[in-house]
């Protein structure tokens, strides 16, 4: 598809005229749609969001002529990530493992930028978007209720409490996201209804944050939230030490009442303790987390170039913890880090890293450099958590990846927009 740019202008038009999809239809709207319906079924089905993700990039592909494929990928973060998944393509071709493939193939869900940078946004579609994905979130935690009481149990993969058919750590990540993403909306001058539904919305994300069991979103809610709101100039430094105050205050209470939330932290707090107590063997979640943050350094210093490829850490990780190398975790055996920046040095070496990285740099610049916008802040707050949260998580998984992906695209949009106003709210 790049290489088409250069050939016969006659054959290539030829080409999009007959062999494109849904001819009668307008690309950009239908790509707009399924973009939308890709984050409203991320939290409630795995199998319908791959659909979407799937159309998205079937409309994209045969109107290139019409959503112009070159501006989103050859511009410096979407040549980065491009050069990123290719890197983690070319590792996996050298590993005897196939997690490999499984890791780059969930990776390749960030070309999905390429598409999101291709609509034209503005503060409607993104209200609507962010719309979309609260009202997945909320329908998930209304049938996480009904699990609760017995109803649909069954087709629940995993049977945490409420976290309906989500994997907790990625829900608790989006759910600090969006709880954070409409508390600033709200204080915008948009329509007064969509204010009040979007606070709403946050009283509900952030009770489920609590209720269920990922720390992953909670601690970055807590610590974020009113750093955040500083940034955004909602609340002064003082207010915003009140803030943690009123937040830590709020979360003991909560803890102290919900006996479920209070054995969740304990466990916590105890695996972490018990691997200082106990370093050569751990259980725990966040044990084991550091156990794996171990592994993968000795991985990147013994591995510094290529890294030990993609799909290879969890045969390094057992092969280190069985020549005691390394705190033991047995029988459990992480196929990641737990940590974006430590997986990816530990698995594809000083390149990976280097380019994610540059990457982090890229998006931090671009999101720093956009005016006061809608756009600003649902992608500021969006990129604030997901790497905040990457320090103790593989975040460019399946559940928030295609966020990411997404979220990535209306930045380009935004930044190299050529109509300057488009930046600003009206």
């Amino acid at each position: 598809l790049i290489l088409s740019r250069h050939t016969d202008h006659f054959i290539r038009d030829e080409i999009l005229n007959n062999y494109r999809f849904f001819p009668a239809l307008d690309a950009e709207p239908l790509l707009f749609y399924f973009l939308c319906l890709t984050t409203f079924f991320t939290p409630l089905s795995p199998a319908l969001e791959s659909v979407f993700i799937s159309l998205s990039f079937i409309v994209y592909l045969f109107h290139i002529k019409q959503l112009n494929f070159i501006f989103p990928a050859f511009r410096p973060l979407g040549l980065s990530i491009l050069i990123f998944v290719l890197i983690l393509f070319l590792s996996a071709l050298y590993s005897t493992n196939i997690d490999g493939y499984r890791v780059a193939s969930g990776y390749a869900l960030l070309l999905l930028f390429i598409p999101s940078a291709s609509v034209s946004w503005n503060n409607i579609k993104l209200i609507s978007l962010i719309a979309c994905s609260i009202s997945g979130i909320i329908i998930n935690f209304f049938i996480a209720g009904l699990m609760r009481l017995g109803l649909f149990s069954e087709l629940a993969h995993n049977k945490m409490q409420y976290v309906g058919f989500s994997p907790h750590i990625g829900l608790s990540i989006v759910l600090c996201w969006l709880s954070i993403a409409s508390i600033i909306l709200s204080t915008t001058n948009i329509y007064k209804p969509i204010r009040n539904l979007l606070l709403l919305s946050s009283a509900l994300m952030v009770v489920q944050l609590f209720l269920a069991p990922g720390r992953s979103g909670q601690v970055a809610f807590i610590l974020l939230s009113p750093i955040l709101m500083i940034y955004f100039s909602i609340i002064t430094l003082k207010r915003a030490i009140y803030a943690y105050f009123f937040i830590f205050f709020f979360v003991m209470v909560f803890i102290l009442l919900d006996k479920h939330a209070y054995t969740h932290l304990y466990s916590g707090i105890n695996g972490i303790l018990d691997f200082f107590s106990h370093p050569y063997y751990t259980h725990a979640s966040w044990g084991i987390r550091i156990a794996d943050y171990y592994a993968a350094i000795l991985m990147y210093i013994n591995h510094p170039l290529f890294g030990v490829g993609v799909g290879m850490f969890k045969k390094f990780l057992e092969t280190y913890q069985h020549n005691g190398l390394s705190p033991s975790t047995a029988p459990e055996f992480d196929s990641v880090a737990n940590n974006i920046y430590l997986t990816t040095a530990a698995t594809t070496g000083t390149i990976g890293l280097a380019i994610l990285l540059q990457i982090t740099f890229l998006i931090g610049k671009m999101c720093i450099k956009l005016r006061f916008s809608i756009a600003k802040i649902i992608t500021s707050t969006f990129f604030f958590v997901f790497f905040f949260s990457s320090l103790y998580n593989d975040t460019f998984g399946f559940f928030t990846g295609p966020y990411f992906a997404i979220m990535v695209g209306i930045l380009i949009y935004y930044y190299y927009s050529a109509d300057s106003t488009m930046r600003g709210i009206k």
